[in-house]
């Protein structure tokens, strides 16, 4: 992809120039590291839908009860997806046509399994609109909503403000670190 956009950008000269050899580098790196901050959004916003779900579905009596099983099964996902980088996954039938390496192929078992597990829940559950919850309210626009969030910061207490940006911070030097 990234050899694609330099071709497109006429960027060096040909396949044997040392400079397109350069830019392409520097594209495919620019390219991951979009796609991983895409892919860390797009994953936090499936994991804050599938908790709001959670809040949603259960009743009230038993919220304790599921946000405990929530956290033994990210739990137990974290664990079976650790034991899954020790598994040969070459061998697998299925998985030996991909090619590439151990990890190509752990990320597919993994978007199979996100992929599955994702769709049950989306047909299991069956949304129901209260409407006593919406009588008051209006319809929001983006710009609302984007100064609701920028007035819950800037109003935030200071140690929980000072929390959240060590949360940033180190969650963006754990990313630099993997460069």
């Amino acid at each position: 992809i990234a050899t694609f956009f330099v071709d497109l950008f006429h960027g060096g000269l040909g396949d044997w120039d040392p400079k397109q050899k350069k830019q392409v580098d520097n594209t495919a790196i620019g390219f991951a590291v979009v796609a991983f901050y895409l892919l860390d959004f797009t994953l936090n916003a499936l994991q804050a839908s599938l908790r709001n779900l959670l809040l949603d579905v259960t009743p009230p009596a038993q919220l304790n009860s599921g946000n405990a099983w929530h956290g033994r099964m990210t739990h137990a996902g974290n664990i079976v997806g650790y034991g899954f980088g020790f598994m040969p996954l070459a061998t697998l039938p299925v998985l030996r046509l991909l090619g590439g390496s151990q990890f190509r192929k752990f990320c597919v078992v993994a978007m199979t399994i996100l992929i599955i597990t994702v769709a049950i829940t989306c047909v299991s559950q069956d949304e129901r609109v209260r409407k006593e919850d919406f009588k008051d309210r209006k319809q929001s626009r983006f710009v609302d909503v984007l100064r609701n969030i920028r007035d819950a910061v800037i109003n935030l207490p200071r140690p929980i403000r000072r929390v959240c940006f060590v949360q940033i911070f180190a969650f963006m030097g754990w990313c630099v670190s993997f460069l």
